[in-house]
């Protein structure tokens, strides 16, 4: 049984949260393109960026930065091989201990021949 977009992005969302890295770049394209908008002194590893490599960059300069507590997604509208989603985040800075709480936008396309 082929899996649905739905539990496709629950799966992520929660690699997310336990900052499994590898089954996060195991499920994104190699040309992948992301592009996040945050406060650069917040998030300066975040902006616009290209490719596998980037992403995991990306991830392990977060993971590093930040505990993840929550990543859930609050909102989801899939749609075929798209989907939108509102996730709610809380992240605790691990150098200064704040705690950072945000709900993000997530608009995601999945490539029908990327299945893995």
């Amino acid at each position: 049984m082929q899996e649905s977009t739905r539990e496709r992005l629950n799966s992520l969302y929660a690699a997310f949260t336990l900052a499994n890295i590898d089954f996060l770049l195991n499920a994104f394209d190699d040309e992948i393109e992301f592009i996040i908008y945050s406060p650069i002194e917040v998030f300066p590893f975040l902006g616009h960026h290209r490719g596998k490599a980037a992403m995991a960059k990306v991830l392990k300069s977060g993971y590093e930065e930040f505990e993840f507590v929550t990543y859930e997604p609050v909102f989801m509208v899939c749609e075929a091989e798209d989907a939108a989603v509102i996730v709610f985040a809380r992240f605790i800075h691990r150098r200064t201990g704040r705690s950072i709480s945000v709900m993000i936008a997530h608009f995601i396309r999945f490539r029908r021949h990327h299945r893995r």
